[in-house]
């Protein structure tokens, strides 16, 4: 399958079983892009925050990881100061997930 394939595929999924408080999907430009909205969980520090990041799927998907940048100002263990989430497991060749 190639990357449109399989961004289509985990679209359909998200959308079938979509959490409370969060939204995601492709923006305009097209399929390789998208935006997504959290709402910060109830009893967490996160509380009452509503937090926007992009996506960005390479056309290497699934065997090269998307990209997620924060727009919110957000303080995480994970996510360095340009909002980059760390990829702590991008091995080339090998879909996310694989042993």
């Amino acid at each position: 399958m190639g990357a449109i394939t399989w961004i289509m595929v985990h679209l359909r999924e998200l959308l079938r079983l979509l959490a409370s408080g969060f939204s995601v999907g492709p923006v305009a430009k097209g399929i390789y892009d998208w935006q997504a909205t959290m709402m910060g969980p109830p009893g967490s520090p996160y509380e009452g925050g509503l937090f926007f990041f992009s996506i960005r799927f390479p056309p290497e998907y699934p065997f090269r990881s998307p990209r997620v940048v924060w727009k919110t100002p957000f303080l995480h263990p994970n996510i360095d100061k340009p909002h980059f989430v760390e990829d702590r497991d991008d091995r080339e060749g090998t879909p996310p997930g694989a042993p």
